[in-house]
């Protein structure tokens, strides 16, 4: 596993704000209302110094208090390194593999995109929310999505792009440690492959020089070729990747 790899584990993690941490010996317990895997899973990030067989049972038993399945984040950084077979073991189920890839925010800035204006701000506003919650089944969902992006602790820019005036490509920015990680593009389902997304990689690189930072890292699910190619085109490339192990209630060792 490389420096570099877990470093990026450690800066996603804090970047994304769970509604509720706990670290226990170790091992970060993320509660957010149900809302994304990420701030719904255990971040094992060390080993500590308690049973494993103990440290499992507390996490299941908090996810259980939560009404949720447990789940875990499994990346090459997770401690004990060889967590996944334990929890595969036990009945957990693999879910939604997902990569992290990096590029040079120089290099993003020179991305030829759609010329839509694109404004950066550095609260969060109806008109982002509204653009990047489009497709929201239903109102609370989007009303805790709002939540969960206005407790974000790190220096961060919504960034909104216009066509004619109307918003139609969302993406966030969330910087530390010379790192801007990317979440949340996305681009109204009628606006789509005229280069507002790339628009809005090219206004957060501009950011991300000026805080100042030199790189950028995003994370995109494996079952989303048309993402990972349109990324890579751009100039990002795969540095590792993360799992979820998930213990659904039907599965052995689920029983409460």
């Amino acid at each position: 596993m490389s420096d570099l790899g877990a470093t990026l584990d450690r800066l996603a993690a804090r970047a994304w704000p769970a509604l509720e941490t706990e670290v226990r010996d170790g091992w970060w317990l993320r509660y957010n209302e149900g809302l994304h895997r990420r701030v719904n899973s255990v971040f094992p990030e060390k080993t500590g110094t308690d049973p494993l067989d103990t440290k499992i049972a507390e996490a299941e038993a908090y996810y259980r208090a939560h009404g949720l399945p447990p789940r875990f984040q499994i990346t090459p950084a997770c401690r004990p390194p060889d967590l996944d077979a334990i929890l595969a073991a036990r009945g957990y189920a693999v879910e939604s593999g997902v990569d992290i890839m990096t590029a040079e925010a120089a290099s993003l800035t020179q991305v030829r995109g759609s010329g839509a204006r694109v404004e950066i701000a550095a609260a969060l506003t109806p008109q982002w929310l509204g653009v990047h919650m489009a497709e929201a089944a239903d109102p609370e969902t989007k009303a805790r999505k709002g939540r969960m992006l206005e407790r974000i602790e790190r220096v961060h820019a919504f960034a909104l792009a216009f066509d004619a005036g109307r918003p139609v490509s969302a993406g966030l920015g969330i910087f530390e440690d010379g790192w801007t990680g990317v979440f949340g593009m996305f681009t109204l389902a009628d606006a789509r492959r005229q280069g507002h997304g790339q628009a809005v990689l090219a206004a957060l690189a501009e950011w991300t020089l000026a805080q100042p930072g030199r790189r950028t890292y995003l994370q995109v699910e494996r079952d989303n070729p048309g993402a990972l190619a349109f990324y890579a085109k751009l100039g990002f490339d795969a540095v590792h990747g993360y799992h979820y192990r998930t213990l659904w209630p039907d599965r052995p060792g689920a029983s409460t």
